[in-house]
């Protein structure tokens, strides 16, 4: 918690706080799946939007997206199968 903590205050604080590969650690991971990002990014929306101004929620909220669309994409070229199709699940 403390690794992604720190990611999400570099992201969005520009605090510095964080030094790492995220996409390496998603596809390190082995259990990352593409269809695994929207519940996450609606789970940090509904978070966003319970503790922040609307134009701050919305500001953070298109970070977030755009960040989880990339690392989508990501864990999506890593994982196909046989025949070259992405595994979405």
């Amino acid at each position: 918690e403390e690794k992604i903590a720190g990611f999400w205050r570099n992201a969005i604080l520009m605090e510095r706080s964080y030094d790492g590969n995220p996409m390496q650690k998603h596809r390190e991971a082995g259990n990352v799946r593409p269809g695994m990002f929207a519940p996450w990014l609606a789970l940090f929306d509904s978070v966003l939007a319970r503790n922040l101004a609307p134009e701050a929620a919305a500001a953070w909220s298109a970070l977030a997206h755009r960040i989880g669309q990339g690392l989508r994409y990501g864990v999506t070229e890593q994982n196909r199968d046989a025949g070259g199709v992405p595994l979405l699940r």
